[in-house]
């Protein structure tokens, strides 16, 4: 479909979790909406041809990668953390259902 795309990074130019990070930014998006097109303010588009025209910050290639490290221990961290707290939480109401039952 034409409004779906798939994104492809160069090796050595760009890395795909900084690529996702500009085009999840704020200030990016507004960027891409004033390059769009259309009648509606609901069916706005941009061409594929226009948002490849568009140059975006890119630093070295080696921030890009430190840049992903970075987001990974964060993803990592934040998986751990939604485990740690189902467990306390799963832990928590044990302890309440033992306390009523009177087994504590």
């Amino acid at each position: 479909p034409d409004k779906l795309w798939r994104i492809n990074t160069y090796q050595g130019i760009a890395k795909l979790e900084y690529i996702k990070f500009l085009f999840s930014s704020s200030s990016y998006q507004k960027l891409i909406s004033r390059r769009a097109t259309g009648t509606s303010g609901s069916m706005l588009n941009i061409s594929q041809a226009n948002l490849l025209s568009m140059l975006g910050p890119l630093p070295p290639f080696s921030l890009q990668e430190k840049f992903a490290e970075i987001v990974w221990q964060d993803f990592n961290l934040r998986a751990n953390q939604e485990q740690t707290a189902q467990k306390s939480n799963n832990l928590f109401n044990s302890l309440l259902q033992r306390a009523f039952k009177g087994q504590l």
